[in-house]
């Protein structure tokens, strides 16, 4: 099917790794949505699974004005 994808589950080892590393202090991880196992995500306006980008990004968006961290720390992408 043109413009799907069958959703891949993602890799958070990198997260972990990143909390070790992390300075001393308090570290909390705020998760977000994350796709339905099985879920197909569909390419929208040429992005693909914009719908749940967008929904994890406004709960990102929730978490951190909530919290009002100091700094935030993401993963590098592999």
């Amino acid at each position: 099917m043109a413009g799907r994808r069958p959703n891949r589950p993602l890799l958070w080892s990198a997260t972990a790794r990143l909390a070790g590393a992390a300075p001393h202090g308090p570290v909390q991880t705020v998760p977000v949505p994350e796709p339905k196992p099985g879920e197909t995500l569909e390419v929208e306006n040429g992005i693909l699974g914009r719908t749940t980008l967008l929904r994890q990004a406004r709960a990102a968006r929730q978490a951190i004005e909530k919290r009002r961290p100091d700094r935030i720390e993401t993963p590098r992408a592999v």
